[in-house]
């Protein structure tokens, strides 16, 4: 709820994109508050911060999409989609069973990450039980058909929202999937044996994946244009928490 007010400043130079995002009469709110944008403004997000949390999050959700405009360099060239590749002469062996999370070094931190894209899908979480559902709605910036973020290492630039995932908040980000393997490697579980730091080989993890049923890949679309109530629709099972 932090991050709606704190936009307020930005919102009031661009009510009206504010508006069309969150489906609110401009008109209606002008006219309550006829002395400034400001007071407007703070009309305007009052009915937003007091929505039932699973409203709340798919509201947060197309509020990233406005943050992201206001943040975006004219001009600017389309990223292209990166696929995360491990270098193995920069990692320890077996580091995720001889190391605990705290102890890696940047490079196996990546390393760790098998590509999936679950976690750049809008999801929602309960906050009496943290009970979390998966939709099939990807962040803008991902490739739908690679599965893969077309910016990673500028990911923040574009999204500046995009959660960064550190040693440090591991313990909070419970809605992760189950075969992530940070969150397996945090409870202190192996690795999926699809894992590329198991096979050693992309071609072969690829395959034990889309096996698996795990990935992003051919399977979700982008939230660019998507209504909240579009998005409430897409949720899917095939993410499990």
């Amino acid at each position: 709820m932090l991050y709606v007010k704190n936009l307020i400043p930005q919102i009031a130079h661009q009510p009206g994109e504010f508006a069309k995002i969150c489906g609110i009469n401009l008109t209606t709110l002008a006219a309550k508050s006829p002395k400034n944008s400001y007071n407007t403004v703070t009309l305007m997000i009052s009915p937003l911060i007091s929505l039932p949390p699973r409203r709340y999050f798919m509201k947060f959700n197309l509020l990233q999409t406005l943050q992201a405009s206001f943040d975006t360099v004219p001009n600017a060239k389309k990223p292209k989609s990166t696929p995360i590749v491990n270098n193995d002469a920069d990692l320890r062996p077996n580091f995720w069973q001889n190391f605990s999370l705290f102890e890696l070094t940047n490079s196996e931190w990546e390393a760790l990450c098998d590509g999936c894209g679950c976690c750049c899908l809008i999801k929602y979480m309960d906050d009496d039980d943290e009970t979390v559902e998966y939709t099939d709605v990807a962040c803008k910036l991902m490739d739908c058909t690679t599965g893969h973020c077309q910016n990673y290492e500028h990911r923040q630039d574009y999204v500046p929202d995009c959660i960064q995932l550190t040693q440090d908040n591991i313990a909070e980000m419970t809605w992760l999937p189950s075969h992530c393997a940070y969150k397996r490697v945090f409870e202190g579980k192996s690795l999926p044996n699809w894992h590329l730091l198991i096979t050693k080989d992309a071609a072969k993890t690829e395959k034990l994946m889309r096996a698996a049923n795990i990935g992003v890949a051919g399977r979700c679309v982008s939230e660019a244009g998507m209504s909240d109530e579009e998005m409430e629709l897409r949720v899917v099972t095939w993410v499990d928490a």
